[in-house]
């Protein structure tokens, strides 16, 4: 179902043919309250102004009139082209080994290595007990660069095997000009893009 696509799959794109104002908004807001497509890019497809303004409130980044032609639809993708490349670039991961000594609320000094790496958090493998919920702060520096970059964030995963511990850790703050040469590190380094998908909705959820 529409309603299962926009919380299951990463989406780059949404075009949702609104028909009926209670499921295509229940479609948009499922959309908005799933991580991983908050930011994707949807076009709203209308007949009127109400369902215009539904749309809109819903989270709709852009809204044609029905029916679309083919102007309106090469206006859409140069617009919506430029957020499609920043949300994949904030979705990709790239595989790192950096040693690193992390600072762990109410534990201290857990000793480990970055494995991945992303705009919004990175990958911690260690031989040491960590929990969901934990708070750490990690310095590190990127291949090619002498800068240190201080990160803190929150443990969002936990994952144990072979007597080691992967940690999946999402920042909660980055100095902006260290979040910068993170960003353009990872620009400059890419890697293989997770595959993503542009979805189209009629505006009903299904089963």
């Amino acid at each position: 179902s529409a309603l299962n696509a926009v919380t299951t799959m990463k989406l780059d794109t949404l075009i949702l043919d609104w028909i009926g104002t209670y499921e295509s908004t229940r479609i948009l807001t499922a959309m908005r309250s799933c991580e991983q497509n908050a930011k994707s890019t949807v076009l709203a497809m209308v007949k009127g102004d109400r369902e215009m303004q539904a749309a809109t409130q819903a989270g709709a980044n852009f809204i044609v009139y029905k029916p679309m032609d083919v102007d309106q639809a090469t206006r859409f993708v140069r617009a919506a082209y430029g957020n499609m490349l920043l949300q994949r670039r904030r979705a990709a991961r790239v595989a790192v080994d950096i040693p690193v000594v992390a600072n762990v609320l109410e534990k201290g000094q857990v000793e480990g290595r970055i494995i991945n790496l992303s705009v919004r958090g990175l990958a911690f493998l260690c031989n040491e007990e960590i929990k969901v919920g934990q708070e750490l702060a990690i310095a590190f520096t990127l291949a090619g660069i002498a800068a240190l970059v201080h990160v803190t964030g929150k443990v969002m995963n936990v994952i144990k095997a072979d007597g080691l511990t992967r940690v999946g850790v999402g920042f909660s703050f980055v100095p902006q000009n260290e979040s910068d040469v993170l960003e353009q590190w990872i620009l400059d380094h890419p890697p293989e893009v997770p595959k993503q998908s542009a979805g189209f909705s009629n505006g009903k959820s299904g089963n």
